[in-house]
């Protein structure tokens, strides 16, 4: 799986989280629809452009998934850590202001998955007073939250669905 520190267009050929994501929802009783701009789906937009357009939109969830209740899916993957971006989290509390915000985190390291409320993270943020920290290239601060950390102890939040 790519990282932060592989060539953006190497990054956008393949997404193997969304790719979970999509075989996950496509197999349980409910309704997935694309929601977000994904650039990773364009040739035509380049990293300039994209960035061009302001930071909430550029922000929107990925999918948009409908069972008992709707949910707006940030698609997210990480090997040991998630990397929770503060700008990102900024535009997810906005987001959070119309609709509950669903966190699918794919691991590689062990490609196993789970579906988080972003509250949860949020909450479980400020908690654990996890340090921040800054991605090398671009200076943007980040947590960086173990995987052990993000297992919601709650009840699955789709039915037909069990973590593992």
């Amino acid at each position: 799986m790519a990282n932060y520190k592989d060539d953006f267009n190497k990054r956008r050929k393949s997404n193997v989280a969304e790719e979970q994501a999509l075989k996950f929802y496509n197999s349980i009783d409910c309704i997935i629809t694309r929601y977000g701009l994904d650039m990773l789906h364009r040739d035509d937009i380049t990293v300039e452009k994209f960035c061009k357009i302001p930071q909430f939109i550029r922000n929107t969830p990925d999918f948009l998934v409908i069972q008992d209740t709707c949910w707006l899916v940030e698609v997210k993957g990480c090997y040991d850590y998630l990397k929770l971006k503060v700008c990102d989290m900024e535009s997810y509390d906005r987001w959070m202001e119309f609709n509950p915000i669903l966190l699918f985190v794919y691991c590689s390291k062990t490609k196993e998955f789970n579906q988080i409320p972003y509250k949860y993270i949020r909450d479980i943020i400020y908690k654990r007073n996890y340090p921040l920290k800054k991605y090398p290239d671009n200076g943007k601060e980040y947590y960086e939250i173990p995987m052990d950390d993000l297992y919601d102890p709650r009840e699955p939040i789709f039915k037909g669905w069990r973590k593992r």
